[in-house]
């Protein structure tokens, strides 16, 4: 072997390798599975993890509306959308998303200028972990905010490519109506609901108490965002979570239910107060939060409730009133009471309920649950309390 061997197979293992690479890139940047760089070339599908479609979604879809939340909002069809409301909209639903996340993907819609309306279910679990908070430590935030380490880190990747083939060959969804879409896998009713408690008590029990971090997160990701965008129509919704979960907040150890209602009028107020925000408050309709035969757990609904909510803001049904929110807060207390009473009541005979009161005599925490041990909110009782000062 001549002197020369080693450096000729070093430069053609260079060549080869920088070869693959810079293939590899323009293989991925002309599928372009994410829709970093350009709307589809070869086929448009939208790729299974919303977290790393939405960005792209956002900066090259055309529509006049998003829909933003977690898995709430997943099976809000977008058929239904647009016969009820009128609108033309993109579904940016991100499951289990924190309030940044939210509001990095509704970031990159707003700066298209298109959008004229939003969507957005919220709830306490979005605000809690605070501002800074994303659901994992690998989000993708070289897609949101793109820059000089985003080739490398999307074109040269091989997670990338993987989803590339699966693009181009059939996977991910065609249209929106279908993306995220979830309702006809599970199964509904206290059964289901029982099934999903033990998972729901353990979580609440290890979330903290203290919400000022909520506080700071709704402040940045929220009303902060709604104030910055006056020409856009903000259109915020309370999910109807069953008065059963209220009812588990109310007797498990800690002052979760307390927080969450003081937090939630405060909120309120604040969110009233913007011209360019209405609030729905889909709590106050027991003829949901009372049936589980519409849940699958402790907080996910089927399609019938999904429709019947767009049903009800288009009508503007549940919409919050300035001068409701103290009495929407006692109403609230005072149901989930006597919810309690009745579901726990050995005489009750709503056999539906069987299985609920079966599982929750299993948890420590709520057989001798008392409904009277938890005590309304400081600040419905503090009427010389200015509800809004906490964002000031």
């Amino acid at each position: 072997m001549n002197a020369g061997s080693p450096q000729k197979f070093l430069r053609l293992y260079l060549g080869m390798t920088i070869g693959s690479l810079l293939a590899i890139a323009l293989f991925n940047f002309i599928v372009d599975p994410l829709w970093v760089y350009h709307s589809p070339w070869l086929r448009q599908a939208y790729a299974k993890d919303a977290r790393q479609a939405n960005a792209g979604q956002a900066r090259f879809g055309r529509y006049d509306s998003v829909v933003i939340g977690n898995s709430h909002t997943e099976n809000f069809l977008v058929s239904e959308i647009q016969s009820q409301l009128g609108w033309h909209p993109l579904k940016l639903c991100i499951s289990g998303s924190t309030a940044r996340e939210q509001h990095l993907v509704l970031d990159q819609a707003l700066a298209t200028g298109q959008v004229r309306d939003v969507l957005w279910s919220i709830d306490f679990s979005v605000f809690e972990r605070g501002p800074d908070a994303t659901r994992t430590s690998d989000f993708p935030h070289h897609l949101y905010n793109r820059d000089a380490a985003t080739p490398f880190k999307y074109l040269l990747s091989g997670s990338t490519l993987g989803t590339s083939f699966e693009v181009l060959f059939g996977g991910g969804s065609r249209d929106q109506e279908s993306r995220f879409v979830w309702h006809h896998l599970r199964k509904y009713g206290p059964g289901s609901v029982a099934k999903a408690l033990p998972d729901a008590i353990a979580g609440l029990n290890s979330r903290p108490t203290d919400n000022r971090q909520a506080y700071i997160a709704a402040q940045s990701h929220l009303l902060d965002v709604i104030r910055s965008h006056p020409e856009v129509r903000f259109h915020i919704v309370l999910p109807p979570f069953p008065a059963l979960w209220r009812a588990i907040q109310m007797g498990c150890e800690g002052n979760h239910f307390e927080s969450q209602i003081q937090f939630k009028q405060d909120l309120s107020h604040a969110l009233i107060a913007l011209p360019n925000a209405e609030l729905f408050d889909f709590e106050l309709a027991t003829s949901v939060t009372h049936d589980l035969n519409r849940y699958t757990d402790l907080g996910h609904f089927d399609l019938r409730t999904s429709n019947q909510l767009l049903a009800w803001i288009a009508e503007g049904r549940f919409r919050v009133q300035p001068h409701e929110i103290e009495e929407n807060a006692r109403i609230l207390v005072a149901e989930t009471r006597d919810y309690v009473g009745t579901v726990l009541s050995s005489d009750n005979s709503n056999l539906a309920s069987v299985p609920i009161k079966s599982a929750m005599a299993k948890m420590p925490t709520l057989a001798q649950f008392s409904p009277s041990t938890a005590n309304p909110p400081a600040r419905m009782a503090d009427s010389n309390t200015d509800p809004a000062s906490a964002w000031r």
